[in-house]
């Protein structure tokens, strides 16, 4: 970069300015994605119980 400096407007570096992910919400991405399933499994499995809300 410092021998280079292809600014902001050459497309390789933009590319990777765009597909740069961030640690922390790919994290949460990740636990979120597998809290909904287990929530959803728990929802299925309680969804005829006697105290269960529609």
């Amino acid at each position: 970069m410092k021998q280079h400096d292809p600014g902001l407007t050459d497309p390789q570096l933009r590319q990777l300015i765009t597909a740069h992910l961030d640690e922390d919400e790919f994290c949460r991405y990740v636990i979120q994605r597998d809290i909904n399933g287990i929530a959803l499994d728990l929802r299925e499995a309680h969804k005829d119980d006697f105290f269960s809300v529609p």
